[in-house]
């Protein structure tokens, strides 16, 4: 998100739909798919992290599925 907020066209939303595409779209594809725990405590601390960064920008997909895999995490801990 980083990149495509600091180089993203701002006149041009065809441009800036097609640099979203080459730039985030397609992580946070693979994110909003996550169906696993998180494998490490430092994984279920990142899940954690873009978790609260999701809902800071009320994005409940990414939310929910970021805190389903640190959630998973922790319960194969105890």
């Amino acid at each position: 998100m980083a990149e495509y907020n600091a180089n993203a066209p701002v006149d041009d939303d065809e441009a800036a739909n097609a640099y979203a595409e080459k730039t985030y779209r397609p992580p946070r594809r693979y994110l909003a798919a996550w169906d696993g725990p998180a494998l490490t405590f430092a994984g279920a601390f990142a899940a954690l992290k873009m978790a609260k960064e999701a809902d800071d920008s009320d994005d409940s997909e990414i939310v929910t599925v970021m805190l389903s895999a640190a959630i998973g995490y922790f319960e194969t801990q105890s």
